[in-house]
């Protein structure tokens, strides 16, 4: 049976950037992750091999047929990507700065499972995000 990233954690990020990743989320997040931009103000973090093997199946995509639109976009993914990013000895990952932008972090922040990935969110945001998906129909 797989293994997926569950819960919510909150957490301070660093003055230099680094968050701290949930033990609970380590052994199955490994050493050298990826971080990627979420489709929101939210950054996904999931284990480097992972990553290769979505990308693997990306490069797959016939170029002449499907959505193209779809397909730049999965481009855009991955250039906005980081990869090979080191969750030190301490279970910190260091996040560079223009994806702490994207995020809005701050100081405040939300380390959430989400099956494959693990989603980080300023604390604020993930709390109105919450809220606007409870209100919804």
């Amino acid at each position: 049976m797989a293994e997926f990233f569950a819960g919510s954690y909150h957490y301070s990020i660093d003055p230099k950037g680094r968050v701290i990743i949930p033990a609970k989320y380590r052994e199955r997040l490994g050493e050298k992750v990826a971080i990627q931009r979420g489709a929101g103000p939210w950054l996904e973090v999931q284990p480097l091999g992972e990553w290769y093997n979505w990308l693997e199946g990306y490069s797959r995509l016939d170029e002449y047929s499907g959505d193209q639109a779809m397909r730049a976009k999965l481009r855009r993914k991955v250039q906005g990507s980081q990869i090979d990013n080191l969750v030190d000895k301490q279970g910190r990952l260091l996040i560079p700065q223009e994806m702490r932008e994207h995020a809005h972090l701050e100081r405040e922040i939300v380390i959430a499972g989400s099956i494959n990935v693990i989603e980080i969110w300023d604390k604020a945001r993930h709390e109105e995000f919450l809220r606007r998906e409870e209100e919804e129909p």
